[in-house]
């Protein structure tokens, strides 16, 4: 499962909008909230976001990264070469 982090709370909790599958190759975003970080609790009304029938997204749709003012990485300093 793919996800994108929210990294401040919104309205008291994390969001992580996550790549959730119907069937293979048909994807959707759903939302899932916590409070710790490390125990998730899926909105069951279902995705926000899925494929539209004869669109360019038919096939399938994934969450985006955060905004880059909230990312969240693993940074490198060593230099190749």
């Amino acid at each position: 499962m793919a996800g994108a982090l929210v990294a401040e709370r919104v309205r008291g909790s994390y969001v992580m909008y996550f790549l959730g599958e119907e069937e293979p190759w048909r994807s959707y975003v759903g939302v899932a909230y916590s409070e710790d970080l490390l125990e998730w609790r899926i909105d069951m009304r279902g995705p926000i976001i899925k494929p539209r029938a004869g669109r360019w997204d038919s096939s399938w749709v994934e969450p985006g990264p955060p905004p880059y003012n909230s990312l969240w990485y693993t940074p490198n300093l060593q230099r190749m070469g």
